[in-house]
């Protein structure tokens, strides 16, 4: 290029230019905010007014008026998620192949790490917002295509996975304001979150049915046969805890273990490092556990370690532990994590017919620790903290029980229906034609009538019962 001819200095940061093959001049003008240089044809081949436009616009844009020669070339939604998009999936990319190097030394799988969860979650909400308004032009992108979107899921998803979805759009619109293709930051509707369904419970009767299913389960392979093994122990050691089925319950390593004296006893105290108060606020709270909850996790390691003996004293199960500090105790024995959820939601579907309640899940486990608290009517305080929730949070999904849980408390009067006659009117007429004075005689004298005529009950003739059946069928 010759200077003298083609480069024209206008000012500081400011001069006209052209490029070879053609006719037009074009704008160089110094961004002082993002520290790099504007090139843009002005579309004009006199230098003259090329030199005054050049000059209007550099002072426009200083007074952040500039029009659309200055500004940044237009992209559709699409292009821009794409673009996010493929940067995480590098990123995604990146820790599979760390994970692949060390693979000796992960102890978990890696669909269970929390930075590439958050990665694929990100990827499939960009994804979905691309989906929706793929061809918008960013420039036009305002608060009604976002309210578009959002509607999508107004309703069906909980207030995390609203979290989630609004840092993945502020991501994206954010992106877009660095980038200057758009000039201010559009608001983010709001929408409800779904409303939960009453916690679903176990009753004794579905407790032991599902516990019988696992045990009498005959898995084909060796890791059906670990994950059901391992199902069966998380099972009872989240109903007996309370602790939360998911990050709560996996993450739990034998160094989480410990005994502590309190008031003068000691108390198996566990360290609950896992779930999403830990992850969010590096809350670790510290739960006392029963002797049952205890015997889970010795059954977990006798199941995996042939060469123990059939049962483990105390103390050689705190030298396990102590010896066993990194092992994470809900996983199998290669190291990988299986899914609670999933197994649980397999079994239940198998004996769906045999449970009074259909629509268990793992995390009823928690719910019915939380349950049978309430019942016994422990400190609901206390419980909460255990817990790791708030009181509030209990008292909006568990107070609803308390009425059925203690009836005695609403009526002066306990009764039962088995005790319906006791409480039956008996009228004089009615202990006269019976030949008796008082009330308790009446009562007597009925009784004495249904013993008599269950004892006196004739047999039932079964060739005529059989032909009845012929007829019927």
């Amino acid at each position: 290029m010759d200077k003298n001819k083609d480069y024209i200095p206008l000012a500081d940061g400011l001069a006209i230019y052209k490029q070879r093959q053609s006719k037009n001049w074009y704008i160089y003008l110094w961004d002082k905010e993002s520290k790099e240089p504007i090139r843009r044809s002005l579309r004009i081949s006199d230098k003259i007014k090329a030199e005054h436009e050049a000059r209007f616009l550099q002072m426009a844009h200083e007074r952040d008026l500039e029009g659309s020669i200055l500004s940044k070339p237009s992209k559709l939604v699409k292009s821009v998620v794409k673009k996010l998009t493929d940067e995480l999936e590098c990123e995604r990319d990146k820790l599979k192949i760390s994970y692949k190097k060390n693979k000796s030394k992960n102890k978990k799988n890696l669909s269970s790490d929390n930075k590439y969860k958050e990665y694929s979650r990100t990827i499939n909400i960009y994804n979905s917002f691309s989906e929706k308004l793929a061809n918008i032009n960013v420039k036009e992108l305002d608060y009604v295509h976002l309210k578009l979107f959002y509607d999508e899921y107004n309703g069906k998803i909980c207030k995390t996975q609203i979290t989630y979805m609004n840092l993945a759009v502020k991501t994206i619109l954010e992106y877009c304001l660095t980038q200057r293709l758009i000039k201010s930051l559009p608001q983010l509707p709001k929408i409800k979150s779904k409303t939960g369904k009453t916690n679903k419970y176990f009753t004794q009767t579905d407790y032991n049915t599902i516990v019988n299913k696992i045990l009498n389960k005959s898995p084909k392979n060796k890791i059906a046969k670990e994950n059901n093994q391992l199902l069966l122990q998380a099972f009872k050691f989240v109903t007996e805890t309370g602790i939360r089925p998911g990050n709560e319950l996996i993450k739990i390593q034998c160094s989480d273990l410990s005994v502590e004296k309190i008031q003068n006893r000691k108390y198996w105290i566990l360290q609950i490092k896992g779930g999403k108060r830990a992850e969010k606020d590096g809350v670790r709270r510290k739960i006392v556990i029963s002797e049952k909850a205890v015997s889970y996790l010795k059954s977990i390691i006798l199941n995996f370690n042939n060469e123990l003996a059939s049962s483990m004293s105390e103390s050689f199960f705190l030298s396990h532990i102590k010896q066993n500090k990194d092992q994470y105790l809900f996983s199998r024995k290669n190291g990988h994590t299986p899914d609670y959820t999933t197994l649980f939601g397999n079994l239940r579907n198998e004996i769906i017919d045999e449970l009074l309640e259909k629509e268990l899940v793992m995390y009823s486990c928690r719910h019915t620790f939380i349950t049978n608290q309430l019942k016994r009517d422990a400190n609901i305080n206390v419980v909460a903290k255990h817990c790791g929730t708030s009181t509030d949070m209990i008292n909006k999904h568990y107070n609803h029980l308390l009425s059925m849980m203690k009836p005695n408390e609403l009526l002066e009067n306990i009764y039962s229906v088995d005790d319906e006659v006791k409480y039956a009117p008996i009228t004089d007429d009615m202990m006269l034609k019976v030949g008796v004075n008082t009330r308790e005689e009446y009562i007597k004298y009925i009784n004495k009538m249904v013993d008599e005529y269950e004892s006196n009950e004739p047999e039932l003739d079964e060739d005529w019962m059989n032909k009845q059946s012929e007829l019927l069928t």
